[in-house]
């Protein structure tokens, strides 16, 4: 028996087992939610969104996510932010996050507007826009303590990625409006969060946080890294390492503020829109390197789902970040996220079984290029 033929075979009896699993249990409102990322390259023409609409239809699928703001631009008609490079000379004639919702919406599918948020730019070239933030707020940037020196108008060097900083009052304040102005133009079902995070743990060193902390608590964190010894010598072991702790916490209680704003302003125009955001899967990692405390957001119902994007491709790994998640969030509010970037459908069918097994049942792929010719994709939920 040749090698391909085995490798359908298991597919086949992996779905089989699947569905009798499926059957015993009851049926739950869970399961009503089929969701599919959608990337902002499919939002460039009336023809790629009547694509998307009409190939998530037929496969199942009732919830899209569709990215609206990806490098500080937008997919949509705004008087805050550049208008996207791609659509820059169509956006008068055409919208594409209206007609993206209009014709969703005669297929009774919901749709949930993708923010990239504190993500600026990634791109070995600048932004065409002058009015883009990269040129405009240099100030803004999230800045790593080993190139502080530097400054932050020195810190556009084209290969890196940027990103602004979540804990300055005026970048909150801008991204706030930039939501509001979506969700009071709109008719969005959801709005959905990605890049609400800083980019890693040496992050977040910008001039305007550090003195937010100095005012509360007499110490400029960078302190902490170029005088560790002084400092330490100073305050005593104990007291240092209680400081590096309340500057980790610092900075992740910035976006936990953030993201409550957020909150405020979206059920304030409708409790019904969905507030959702995609997160790192490892809920420590989450924690001590990206200062993304998620699992607070779902607990203190500063958003209604997370998204963990459970991408790995290890089983095990993908198992241990669920066990790991379920002891600190309930399942009902978990939307998983799976790739179908990365792994062959018999592995995602194998993560499928387990992820149902563990009593979640709400999903979301990423992404819709990846299952687009892919006949059998939504057997597997």
């Amino acid at each position: 028996m040749s090698f391909c033929i085995c490798k359908k075979i298991l597919f086949f009896l992996t779905i089989f087992i699947l569905f009798l699993v499926l059957q015993l249990r009851p049926e739950s409102k869970s399961d009503s939610f089929r969701g599919l990322w959608i990337t902002r390259d499919n939002l460039v023409s009336k023809e790629k969104i009547d694509g998307v609409i009409n190939t998530a239809f037929e496969k199942g699928f009732n919830n899209l996510v569709i990215q609206v703001r990806g490098r500080g631009d937008a997919y949509y008609k705004s008087r805050i932010v550049p208008i996207a490079e791609e659509i820059k000379n169509s956006i008068e004639v055409f919208d594409p996050l209206q007609y993206f919702i209009e014709e969703a919406h005669k297929k009774n599918i919901k749709v949930h507007c993708w923010f990239n948020v504190f993500l600026l730019w990634s791109s070995p070239r600048e932004p065409e826009s002058k009015n883009h933030l990269y040129f405009k707020k240099p100030q803004w940037f999230c800045i790593p303590h080993n190139l502080l020196d530097n400054g932050a108008e020195n810190f556009q060097t084209p290969a890196d990625i940027i990103y602004i900083s979540p804990g300055i009052d005026e970048v909150q304040n801008y991204l706030l409006k930039v939501i509001e102005e979506v969700v009071d133009n709109y008719s969005v079902d959801g709005v959905h969060l990605d890049y609400v995070r800083y980019p890693g743990e040496n992050f977040g060193y910008n001039e305007i946080l550090r003195n937010k902390f100095l005012l509360l608590n007499k110490i400029d964190p960078i302190e902490l890294i170029r005088n560790q010894e002084y400092v330490m010598k100073k305050i005593g072991e104990k007291a240092f390492y209680n400081l590096v702790q309340e500057w980790n916490n610092f900075r992740g209680e910035q976006i936990n503020i953030f993201v409550q704003n957020i909150k405020r302003i979206v059920k304030q125009r409708d409790s019904s829109t969905i507030l959702s955001a995609a997160v790192v899967p490892d809920l420590n990692r989450a924690k001590s390197v990206f200062y993304q405390f998620w699992s607070d957001w779902v607990n203190r119902k500063f958003v209604d789902f997370v998204m963990p994007m459970n991408y790995v491709i290890s089983s095990d790994d993908f198992k241990n970040n669920i066990i790991k998640m379920l002891e600190y969030v309930p399942k009902e509010r978990i939307i998983m996220g799976f790739s179908a970037v990365n792994q062959s459908k018999y592995k995602l069918a194998s993560k499928v079984f387990l992820t149902k097994s563990m009593g979640i049942e709400k999903f979301c792929i990423f992404s819709y290029d990846s299952i687009k010719y892919s006949n059998d994709i939504i057997d597997l939920f």
